[in-house]
């Protein structure tokens, strides 16, 4: 289905003030999408899969189709539209049955990534931003250093830096570049707490080779979260503390309505596969009477090991993946109170 369009021409028209982007809502209202993007879109991928869902591959037409509904593409007018419902979580740190389709994640953002696709009263996501909320394993949130090394301020010029990331580090990610056939990752100098970073001389740029994709959102320890339904009531509530610093030791508390239900694995820096649990035992709280499942995850499989640890949080079929930051010894405490 590719359109034979000159590249340049569309990309002038598109970038043009003087053309009126047309914005249409979705089935609920809530959302506006830049039909006249969804239609080149289409135009070039709508034949390529874009996700697996149940088992049966979904073409980049469908699925936008079902997004944007009520936008009018030239390319099928006879396609049936149904509206997907779509999960809201805090922050936006989820991934659910649908697995999609990088490489053609990746084409679309190679060729559109720029420009803004979707849009509410208060927020916009570009075609770059869009895919790394919602399909955060093939365009990250943040990256990881697999290495100590050193970071570039500019990718088409020579140029010199003083900035590193040293082994097991996390920063967010900005924009995805690619240069001379190599992919390179924009990301923030600082860790700011998922994406806030708009300066441009607040970045910096790290080669894709160097590093291996973290998790779509950080816990801050000593605060709380909320992860929420899609009619934005409370599902899980989570409470990070770190205590005593004389020992390094990771303690999970299964708590609520479905403490039996859900399941918490932790995976130390680098590791493929959890740390297992070296004791489990039943309570119950002394204020409220209500049980728990306490976990303490074996000292001896993470022992000294500090950086970024990663939990999944699975309950209802649906993972919920956090990471943290282990920058010194403690006893690091995780409630998990799900509905």
């Amino acid at each position: 289905m590719k359109r034979s369009l000159i590249v340049v021409l569309l990309l002038l028209v598109l970038a043009s003030p003087a053309v009126a982007q047309e914005w249409a809502p979705d089935a609920i209202g809530g959302m506006e999408y830049n039909c006249f993007l969804l239609d080149h879109i289409i135009g070039d991928f709508g034949d390529a899969a874009y996700l697996l869902r149940d088992g049966e591959a979904v073409t980049v037409e469908d699925m936008l189709l079902q997004l944007a509904s009520g936008c009018k593409t030239t390319q099928n007018a006879d396609t049936a539209l149904a509206y997907l419902e779509i999960i809201r979580s805090w922050p936006f740190i989820y991934y659910d049955e649908n697995t999609y389709q990088c490489d053609t994640v990746m084409d679309i953002i190679e060729t559109y990534g720029r420009y803004d696709f979707q849009r509410t009263e208060n927020t916009s996501l570009s075609v770059f931003g869009y895919h790394q909320k919602k399909a955060p394993y093939c365009v990250p949130r943040y990256v990881i250093a697999a290495k100590d090394l050193q970071l570039r301020d500019c990718l088409d010029r020579p140029c010199e830096t003083n900035q590193y990331m040293l082994r097991g580090e996390a920063l967010p990610v900005v924009d995805l570049v690619l240069e001379e056939g190599e992919q390179w990752y924009e990301v923030a100098r600082e860790f700011k707490h998922y994406l806030e970073v708009e300066a441009e001389d607040a970045t910096a740029f790290v080669n894709a080779s160097d590093i291996v994709p973290g998790p779509a959102g950080f816990l801050e320890l000593d605060k709380s979260y909320a992860i929420l339904h899609e009619d934005y009531s409370p599902l899980c509530r989570i409470f990070p503390l770190r205590e005593d610093e004389s020992l390094l030791l990771l303690v999970g508390l299964r708590a609520g309505a479905a403490y039996r239900e859900m399941q918490v694995d932790i995976y130390k820096p680098f590791a493929d596969t959890p740390l297992k649990i070296n004791r489990e035992v039943e309570g119950n709280f002394s204020d409220s009477g209500n049980p728990y499942i306490q976990l303490v995850y074996d000292w001896t499989d993470h022992r000294y090991t500090v950086g970024i640890y990663i939990i999944d949080l699975k309950l209802d079929s649906i993972t919920y993946r956090l990471g943290f930051n282990v920058p010194k010894m403690g006893v690091y405490t995780f409630q998990f109170y799900c509905k």
